[in-house]
């Protein structure tokens, strides 16, 4: 079932920054790790495309590399770039976007709408979180590629 309060972005390339830092934005970091660096605007590693799943109602995030941000609850909280997923794993990769009112979203789990993507403690690592716990960390700025770039 969809997330009722989603919101809609279009398809797309995008940048994400990180909340609060519109210099940090979601990059591929070694190990297939999700996490955040420093802008530099001739990096593929940075832009993301965004693609709503209709089947699922929700969002994937897919990297230049063709992987995309995957929660595997079964080991922890940690969020990584994985090969397309199908069947009941699909819920790994599926996203939900809820605009927030200063222009960033949360980022919500398809799997378990109380667990948001969420910048970690060290402002480099991504996990997923309770969205009790640290709201100002779990807030990102979708950029259209070519407007970050200007």
């Amino acid at each position: 079932a969809e997330y009722e309060n989603q919101d809609k972005l279009p398809d797309g390339e995008y940048i994400i920054e990180m909340p609060n830092s519109s210099n940090k934005v979601l990059d591929v970091l070694s190990g297939d790790n999700v996490g955040s660096s420093n802008f530099v605007s001739s990096s593929n590693t940075q832009k993301v495309y965004l693609e709503y799943d209709e089947i699922n109602a929700a969002y994937r995030i897919r990297s230049s590399r063709n992987k995309y941000v995957t929660w595997d609850k079964a080991n922890g909280y940690d969020v990584r770039w994985s090969n397309k997923m199908s069947g009941e794993d699909v819920g790994q990769q599926c996203w939900y976007l809820k605009k927030l009112d200063d222009g960033y979203y949360n980022v919500i789990s398809s799997r378990y709408s109380d667990r948001y993507l969420n910048l970690d403690a060290n402002n480099t690592n991504i996990s997923v979180s309770n969205n009790k716990n640290n709201r100002a960390k779990q807030k990102f700025k979708f950029i259209e590629v070519y407007d970050k770039e200007k």
